[in-house]
């Protein structure tokens, strides 16, 4: 296993020390061992963290990711309200899966449709299949005969 500096997985990330000290803490990056005073990231996550690409906007909650990738693959998520849908629709414009990628990130590793589920990074599999990125009970603005 090849390993790499925080400073060094700053760099192939584009962005600070600061900020790979964070990917680490909320267990994006693991520490796999220290060297005097440097921490030792293995390379091959750094630079899997690298393909994904990167964001400076919020990950989406989990209604809005849900109702996005619904709306993205051209069917109708009816249990949000009109007005909801509409400044869905108008967020949507100009978006393309990249952009829909990485703002749902972090909310399911399965859907269902492997037709929707592939161009997003996910493995198509039983919609009950949930990643812990949400209580038991599903968002309050899911469907109520969905869950």
């Amino acid at each position: 296993m090849r390993v790499t500096t925080v400073a060094e997985a700053g760099r192939t990330l584009g962005v600070s020390e600061t900020a790979v000290r964070k990917l680490i803490s909320r267990g994006r990056l693991t520490v796999t061992g220290r060297s005097g005073n440097l921490i030792l990231l293995d390379e091959q996550q750094v630079l899997a963290l690298a393909d994904t690409g990167r964001r400076r906007d919020r990950p989406w909650r989990a209604c809005t990711a849900w109702a996005s990738l619904c709306r993205f693959s051209g069917e109708r998520p009816d249990w949000l309200d009109p007005s909801t849908r509409a400044r869905l629709r108008a967020k949507l414009r100009g978006y393309d899966v990249e952009d829909i990628r990485q703002l749902a990130r972090h909310r399911a590793t399965t859907l269902a449709d492997p037709s929707t589920a592939v161009p997003f990074g996910l493995e198509a599999g039983p919609i009950a299949i949930i990643d812990g990125y949400t209580a038991p009970a599903p968002p309050t603005c899911w469907p109520t005969n969905v869950a």
